[in-house]
């Protein structure tokens, strides 16, 4: 089950913005916890599909989808 608390939790805390290299292009701790959770449920249900995460990259499996 997704952990919505990831996200929630978040409001009440200061944000830890970092830029990724180019202008514009950042991501915070919340956007990293909330890839990891939305990775884990995935996993567990599909544990063989490959998964593309915009902070964490490819995971990789041995069925091609179309998760992003």
């Amino acid at each position: 089950m997704w952990d919505h608390n990831v996200i929630t939790d978040a409001l009440d805390r200061p944000r830890n913005i970092q830029s990724k290299g180019s202008i514009g292009d950042i991501v915070t701790d919340t956007d990293k916890a909330a890839e990891v959770a939305a990775v884990a449920v995935i996993s567990a249900a599909f544990p063989d599909h490959a998964i593309l995460g915009e902070e964490g990259g490819v995971i990789t499996g041995s069925v091609r989808s179309e998760y992003l």
